[in-house]
């Protein structure tokens, strides 16, 4: 499985993020994780990737390019990667969504209308 994670900058509970993604990788194996390289949710999920062996794609938002439509571009981006990558390697695409503010709203929002499943693991 192809996965993006994503979720709130301030999201602390690194624990957490790792027996989420650790339950989905046991059910359905993750091959590749994307991510958007922020602090909180995004670099707990790097950090899981990296122990479990997992590949790894970082999407950094340019901001002094883009502005404020620097994070729903970086998104997009990410999805379309997942979806190709996904596509390669006849592999479903799938979001994994903690807790998180309004980009992690719109990760969720384009991931829905591109008909990719979004899982919201609750605390």
């Amino acid at each position: 499985m192809i996965v993006i994670a994503c979720g709130g900058r301030d999201f602390a509970d690194g624990a957490f993020v790792v027996s989420a993604l650790d339950a989905l990788h046991r059910k359905t194996p993750i091959s590749v994780l994307l991510n958007g390289g922020a602090h909180g949710a995004d670099r707990h999920a790097l950090v899981w990737a990296a122990s479990a062996g997992v590949d790894h794609i970082t999407y950094h938002a340019n901001w002094k390019k883009h502005g404020r439509a620097a994070g729903p571009r970086r998104n997009a981006e990410m999805l379309k990667a997942a979806i190709s990558i996904g596509a390669q390697l006849g592999e479903t695409v799938g979001v994994v969504a903690f807790a998180g503010g309004a980009g992690t709203a719109d990760m969720k929002r384009q991931s829905q209308k591109a008909n990719v499943k979004v899982w919201e693991p609750v605390q």
